[in-house]
């Protein structure tokens, strides 16, 4: 089973899915990883606008690894557009994903 683990990569999101990957590797599961592939560490870009053909080869790139997955496991800790949509390309692949989220029990509804 191949699990690929997605996220924010921004804002700190990066140290969060890797810590994630190690987490799972030790618990013998088969981690595809997806961000040390060259040039997709792109956790220190801040604005993309100007940078149409790079957010492209990051687009292909992360919709490959959610293809070749078996299984989608999101942190949901930052808002994503990128994550949203392997969310979206996994679901309707009939792939099971599995989210997590910090939430504070404060913010929660009563």
């Amino acid at each position: 089973m191949k699990i690929m683990v997605c996220g924010s990569i921004g804002h700190g999101g990066i140290d969060d899915i890797r810590y994630f990957q190690s987490l799972l590797k030790k618990e013998g599961f088969n981690i595809i990883d997806h961000i040390s592939a060259e040039g997709m560490d792109y956790s220190d870009t801040r604005d993309f606008r100007d940078k149409k053909d790079f957010s492209f080869k990051i687009v292909n790139h992360d919709l490959e690894y959610v293809k070749e997955s078996d299984v989608l496991v999101v942190l949901a800790n930052r808002p994503s557009f990128g994550s949203a949509i392997e969310m979206f390309v996994a679901k309707n692949s009939g792939k099971p994903i599995i989210l997590f989220a910090k939430v504070r029990s404060n913010t929660l509804a009563s």
